[in-house]
């Protein structure tokens, strides 16, 4: 049955291997709270998650993109359309880090976004390092930018 089921379920991309793990997994915090997790680290996750998500989720998706973040390209649409950002983070990052399923298909993100944004955005920061969300520590070095060069939603293939 379980070979099956990962069978049908290969569009998912519901399990991203060893850097992201299952999209279900929400007790393994490391590396998106510090490697090893710690109390101070683990604060700087939930505050800049729990207190100003868009902010770093706008982050992420630049991260995603190749690009540094941007208020028109980046904050704003994560700001005023969060799930479709949360989207195409999530495609792109699966694509990028080539973890679990990198197919085109964008729908099944789309489904694990939906279904479970809490688990989706985990997995994410799972699969990455606190460098490509933590708006906080690149707001001190470099401010924000007004705009990127190019509004990317996608990587190219």
């Amino acid at each position: 049955m379980g070979d099956k089921l990962k069978g049908d379920m290969y569009w998912c991309a519901c399990d991203w291997g060893d850097r992201g793990g299952n999209v279900f997994d929400i007790s393994s915090w490391e590396p998106c709270c510090g490697s090893p997790c710690n109390f101070k680290d683990g604060c700087i996750c939930c505050l800049c998650w729990w207190f100003c998500s868009p902010c770093s989720l706008a982050k992420m998706y630049a991260y995603s993109v190749d690009q540094d973040c941007a208020a028109v390209n980046h904050c704003i649409p994560a700001y005023f359309c969060t799930c479709c950002v949360a989207i195409a983070t999530r495609h792109n990052l699966r694509r990028k880090e080539q973890m679990g399923d990198t197919c085109e298909y964008w729908w099944g993100d789309c489904l694990c976004v939906w279904c479970c944004g809490p688990c989706a955005l985990c997995q994410m920061c799972r699969a990455t390092k606190v460098e490509d969300w933590n708006w906080l520590t690149t707001m001190r070095e470099k401010g924000l930018e007004a705009s990127a060069p190019e509004c990317k939603m996608w990587l190219p293939d």
